[in-house]
């Protein structure tokens, strides 16, 4: 990953943007952003931007996010709706086919894991904006306004 924005001002909101160059480094890596943002100024803010990637790759890396990190999350995705985001994370920890997931088709022992994903996942401050047509700008005062009232760390920002 590399750093490709920063910003910061007196009483402003630090913003960090990391392009992700290489997908399997980024994964093994990952804890090392949980480690960095409670070490960090509490005003900085971690952007991930996984625009660009397919469909496919960014939620295999949201998913492995939700999971080794603890700080709060916010998601923004145009294209993705918030449904087929937590389906697709669930599939992803389960490992139960996506499609079983979509349609519902799943047994008593499947139901059982997912059930004890979920709790897992409730426990987790995640918030999801699939507003098809988030300007950057909207995008940043949501990030800002989420910094603030939630004390979110990290932005993933998907298509």
């Amino acid at each position: 990953m590399k750093n490709v924005y920063e910003s910061s001002r007196k009483n402003e909101i630090t913003m960090k943007v990391k392009e992700i160059t290489d997908i399997n480094k980024f994964l093994e890596e990952i804890s090392n952003i949980d480690d960095s943002t409670k070490k960090s100024d509490r005003e900085e803010l971690v952007i991930l931007n996984l625009k660009g990637y397919t469909k496919d790759v960014a939620l295999d890396v949201v998913s492995n996010v939700l999971q080794k990190i603890n700080n709060p999350i916010a998601i923004f995705s145009s294209k993705i709706n918030k449904r087929q985001i937590i389906n697709k994370i669930l599939s992803n920890i389960s490992n139960i086919d996506y499609s079983k997931i979509e349609s519902g088709q799943i047994n008593s022992e499947e139901w059982e894991g997912i059930t004890k994903i979920i709790e897992i996942l409730s426990e987790k401050e995640i918030y999801i904006d699939d507003t098809l047509e988030n300007s950057m700008q909207e995008i940043i005062a949501k990030s800002k306004d989420l910094k603030e009232k939630k004390d979110i760390r990290i932005i993933i920002l998907m298509n």
